[in-house]
């Protein structure tokens, strides 16, 4: 085992997990492990704060107790506990185990008191070491040096590892994606490659959860090129996604954005769609956004074409197609474009406080010049556009002129 002590970032709620890890029995029974010994060492602020103890979770759940530390039993049956240390953050504490029989996501457990244990029963090295609240970092597979390189590796076997839980295929390149691939650890990838086929065996909400979190990493689309290249698109829904075709593409936070924009590659988007739907069972909610923004009859008639034009043509656009789907709309836009972050949050924030003027007409207001009611819908399209081309600004009874000049000729 290699140790290393470091300071531990200001982001760290330390004062507050540092109560948690006292009224649990100190740095000898409760440390910091996983994900969050990850973050820290990148200095990556992390949402997530993860726990591990020699505690049975009955007697974690007692001693919080006694503090007025609200518990959930998260999963219990496997020694998940999750405490509300404060208002709104929760960390989680898991009782240090070791993996008797593996199938799928839940294993047959047994708790045990050692720490190298529970560490070999972890998918990556990097995740694979634990850190006390004094800054002390025990490494037991030289994840230190691995996350110095920016190294994915699978503890142990991968063959193995992955045989386990075919998650971890997902898991591994969502990994790269965040470390980059400037060191890649071959045997890792190679069975990462090799076993994809096992992604079939999981749940499409798990194959979603994944996937979502790989496409706003810093280097998804070269991983994603990879994950094709190697077919494993295949088995996520991304058959007739070529590689080469998405090199280009500029990535950004909107994972709906970036699996438009590829999707958008394709011969045939609407289809496309469908596919990935149902392969990473899409809520209806993300189906309807990810449809309107591979629409590209409907997108040749947004008034919106391209990030640098005017911001009346912006405000056009949110009053076309509604604030939300606009937020959208200029994240795919940017995958194409060579456009700071500082832009788009930007246009985000304009976005956000601008309130589109109201359309000063309705059916009524048409009847009453004589437009019959059959007619009252087309009549209204006609006005929208005539009012965002006037940019809002034109008096009711001048829109009233126009829309019947119109309709009449």
């Amino acid at each position: 085992m290699k140790t290393m002590r470091m300071s531990i970032p200001s982001w760290f709620p330390h004062k507050q997990i540092g109560k948690v890890v006292r009224y649990l029995g100190g740095n000898e029974t409760t440390r910091i492990v996983g994900g969050t010994v990850r973050d820290i060492l990148l200095d990556r602020e992390g949402v997530d704060v993860d726990l591990a103890t020699s505690l049975a979770p009955t007697e974690v759940q007692r001693l919080l107790a006694a503090r007025s530390i609200k518990t959930i039993p998260t999963g219990i049956e496997h020694g998940t506990i999750s405490a509300i240390y404060q208002p709104g953050q929760i960390c989680e504490i898991t009782t240090l185990r070791k993996d008797i029989d593996c199938y799928g996501r839940w294993a047959s457990i047994e708790f045990t008191d050692r720490w190298d244990e529970d560490a070999a029963r972890r998918d990556f090295t990097i995740n694979a070491m634990f850190m006390d609240l004094d800054g002390n970092i025990y490494d037991y597979y030289d994840g230190l040096n691995d996350i110095s390189r920016n190294v994915v590796r699978f503890v142990g076997n991968p063959v193995r590892r992955i045989e386990e839980d075919a998650l971890r295929i997902l898991r591994y390149f969502r990994m790269l994606a965040n470390m980059g691939l400037e060191c890649i650890d071959q045997p890792s990838m190679g069975a990462a490659i090799t076993l994809a086929g096992n992604i079939a065996t999981l749940s499409r909400e798990r194959v979603r959860q994944e996937m979502c979190k790989l496409l706003v990493a810093p280097h998804a689309c070269k991983v994603l090129q990879i994950m094709l290249d190697g077919g494993v698109g295949s088995y996520i829904g991304m058959t007739d996604i070529r590689p080469t075709d998405i090199a280009d593409i500029q990535f950004g936070l909107d994972y709906l954005a970036n699996l438009a924009a590829t999707m958008l590659t394709t011969a045939a988007p609407e289809a496309a769609v469908e596919v990935i739907s149902a392969n990473w069972r899409l809520s209806n909610k993300e189906i309807k956004v990810l449809t309107q923004l591979c629409d590209r009859t409907s997108a040749k008639k947004y008034p919106l074409q391209h990030l640098h034009q005017p911001v009346n043509i912006h405000k056009r656009q949110i009053f076309a197609s509604g604030l939300s789907f606009y937020l959208h709309y200029i994240k795919l836009l940017a995958t194409s474009e060579k456009i700071p972050l500082a832009k788009i949050e930007e246009l985000e924030k304009m976005a956000v406080s601008y309130q589109p003027v109201a359309l000063p007409i309705n059916g009524h207001d048409l009847i009453a010049v004589g437009i019959a009611k059959e007619g009252i819908g087309r009549a209204l399209k006609v006005a929208k556009k005539i009012w965002m081309a006037h940019d809002f600004c034109i008096s009711k009874q001048d829109l009233m002129r126009i829309i019947l000049d119109k309709i009449l000729d």
